[in-house]
């Protein structure tokens, strides 16, 4: 009796496979090799619930585990421990929860979705990864100078102009700021390599681009301005910006 109780369940479960195999489950996000800064992301698929919500013995199951150096997705998922697991799902989307695993930053994680049919596992979606990364600090934008005037004016409200310009690296530059009512004032500038300002221990790299910070804190009456940058051979290169 139980041999033959083996056999239907065998063959039940084989039948199972067959129809629901060809239900495909199609991640969503996060997206695969994406990058995230959330702790607790959202994870979402594509699933047939209509075939899971009339058949009781068909459920979800969704897997995330941490992938270590030199393994696959694939083989984080069939080999390592899950961080995170939720089965019997009827939705198409679970928030994770970290109080079954805290998600380590700058580390990469696998995550899939399966159907499990009375217990076992009869499709499965790919595997996809994501890393939880620290957040990148934006970097500061940069307006080019001209050569001459044409005619641009660019809005600016801050305290700090960042401007940069084509020129060789052994050229020195003096600032001078042209006001409103036409007379002349000198800022304070610093020229920055890789966004920091050149230092004994930062030092300057041969460029093909110059790079400066103009502090404007002492700047603040509403009108036009035009901004000078004069090289020791005499060379000009101007920006002119409208403060309102």
């Amino acid at each position: 009796m139980n041999y033959l109780l083996l056999i239907l369940t065998f063959i039940i479960t084989l039948g199972a496979r067959s129809q629901y195999s060809g239900l495909p489950i199609t991640l969503s996000i996060p997206y695969d090799q994406d990058t995230i800064e959330e702790t607790e992301p959202t994870f979402v698929w594509q699933a047939n619930l209509e075939a899971i919500q009339s058949d009781p013995r068909l459920t979800q199951q969704i897997v995330v585990a941490e992938i270590a150096e030199d393994q696959t997705p694939s083989e984080a998922i069939a080999l390592n421990v899950p961080v995170f697991i939720r089965q019997e799902l009827q939705t198409n989307s679970i928030a994770y929860s970290s109080t079954d695993y805290e998600m380590l930053k700058n580390v990469w994680y696998a995550w899939q979705v399966s159907y499990v049919f009375n217990g076992t596992v009869v499709q499965q979606s790919e595997v996809w990864k994501f890393i939880n990364a620290e957040e990148i600090p934006a970097r500061p934008s940069y307006l080019t100078m001209r050569k001459q005037e044409d005619g641009s004016i660019f809005l600016f409200s801050g305290t700090v102009l960042n401007v940069c310009l084509s020129e060789r690296p052994e050229v020195t530059y003096a600032v001078r700021l042209r006001m409103p009512d036409g007379s002349y004032e000198q800022p304070s500038f610093t020229e920055l390599i890789n966004d920091q300002p050149i230092s004994e221990e930062n030092p300057s790299a041969y460029s093909d681009t110059r790079f400066f910070s103009i502090d404007l804190t002492n700047i603040t009456a509403a009108g036009a301005y035009t901004l000078e940058l004069i090289s020791s051979d005499n060379q000009s290169h101007v920006l002119t910006f409208q403060r309102n």
